[in-house]
């Protein structure tokens, strides 16, 4: 997969730094890096993690402004997300795919495509962003060539490429959104428990999925201690909703039970994204946590294929991907609220508010 990125990338030898496991290189002035996870065994097969990073702020000062702003930027991303570090005063557009050997040829066209983007909307933005107080952009240079003097074509990739074929109609049909809610199905039976609902209209699918419990939105119910107004998480998938600045493509959109206005959202929000960026999470990550707009916001993951790449053999594998992401996003938030998951099984313990 390295190699293949490195060549498909067109990635001059010039602005770039091999390492055991990866690579870094320079397509203007701020440093992408690519690179392996150890394998890992997941299920009794091997997958291995592969990681892009991209710098975009470095030295940030005012913590808030800037918190606000990556929240506000994760809501339009596609295939990568803000992550901000407090503690380090950096923030980086960062994805990752996870994937078996016999996956690499189906998805390295999606990876590949991640990556053109991120480095496009890294310097994007931190272009915006020059000059203004609070921080400044993450710009280095290659350790023995030294600043590039010209932009690489593929920072060109929103313009010419993912925007003039934002017109277009999405590749994904209502017959693969179909094929992608059996699929989901048969993972619920897999892992014994049962859809709360799901509706398909058109090319676009809303199912409720089990979280805390699989009890059906609207009851409000009292768990140790804690008033928690919904139990499932929803799962939109849609070919139909245009992204507001890249137009046609597909959108998926898992939103948690978890109330923003209640709990320290950003916080969250924050965890979340630095875990994923992080942490050996065993299943990838296109897109980035944010706050839901709206009065009744609560928690969700924004990701969007455009148009340009989008293509109905990865639905089912990207369905997956958003399943797994809202098991490890209940067991990560049942932690940090204290709440146990298994409260499915202690129904007698939980009373009406």
């Amino acid at each position: 997969m390295l190699d293949y990125l490195y060549r498909v990338m067109q990635i001059d030898e010039a602005w770039s730094v091999r390492e055991a496991r990866g690579f870094t290189w320079w397509a203007y002035n701020l440093a992408q890096r690519v690179w392996a996870e150890p394998p890992i065994e997941i299920d009794g097969g091997k997958v291995v993690s592969f990681r892009i990073q991209t710098d975009v702020f470095r030295e940030v000062t005012d913590l808030d402004a800037i918190a606000c702003a990556v929240e506000l930027w994760n809501r339009l991303t596609t295939l990568s997300g803000f992550i901000f570090d407090r503690a380090q005063g950096t923030v980086k557009l960062a994805c990752s795919m996870v994937c078996e050997e016999e996956n690499v040829q189906n998805l390295g066209s999606l990876l590949a495509a991640a990556m053109a983007i991120q480095c496009a909307d890294a310097h994007a933005v931190a272009e915006q962003a020059a000059g203004k107080p609070g921080c400044k952009p993450g710009t280095s240079c290659h350790p023995r060539n030294g600043p590039r003097p010209t932009l690489d074509k593929l920072l060109r990739v929103r313009e010419e490429l993912i925007a003039p074929r934002g017109i277009d109609p999405s590749p994904v049909k209502e017959e693969h959104i179909r094929s992608a809610a059996a699929l989901l199905e048969g993972l619920l039976r897999r892992d014994r428990v049962g859809t709360v609902a799901m509706r398909i209209e058109g090319a676009s699918l809303t199912a409720e999925l089990p979280f805390w419990a699989d009890i059906p939105t609207g009851k409000q119910m009292r768990a140790h201690g804690r008033i928690i107004q919904r139990m499932t998480s929803q799962l939109e998938v849609s070919a139909q909703v245009p992204h507001p600045r890249w137009g046609n493509g597909l959108f998926l959109l898992p939103r948690l039970p978890v109330d923003a206005k209640l709990e320290p959202g950003l916080e969250l929000v924050r965890k979340l994204n630095r875990a994923a960026a992080t942490e050996p999470l065993g299943f990838s990550q296109f897109g980035a946590w944010n706050i839901e707009p709206g009065d009744d916001g609560g928690l969700e993951f924004h990701a969007f294929v455009p148009a340009a790449i989008a293509q109905p053999h990865q639905l089912p594998w990207l369905i997956a991907q958003m399943f797994a992401r809202n098991l490890w996003a209940r067991d990560s938030l049942s932690e940090h609220f204290g709440i146990r998951v298994e409260l499915a099984a202690q129904l007698p313990e939980m009373l009406p508010a």
